[in-house]
């Protein structure tokens, strides 16, 4: 192999793990996103939950 074939191979050796870190940023973005989204849905039910909770004991107040 000639240096220029070689200096090619190393060139590509290159792009293909910056393809592949490319690509494992992006699927860590998206986990990232991912837990966002649930911890925000998960907030979401808290809330709800303490809405409901409260309620609930309103209720019973009624009843004492």
């Amino acid at each position: 192999m000639t240096v220029p074939d070689q200096l090619r191979q190393e060139a590509n050796d290159l792009r293909k793990q910056a393809d592949a870190k490319e690509q494992e940023a992006k699927r860590i973005d998206q986990e990232i996103k991912d837990a966002e989204r649930r911890a925000e849905e998960a907030e979401k039910q808290r809330k709800q939950a303490e809405a409901d909770k409260q309620r609930a004991e309103g209720r019973a107040g009624l009843f004492l």
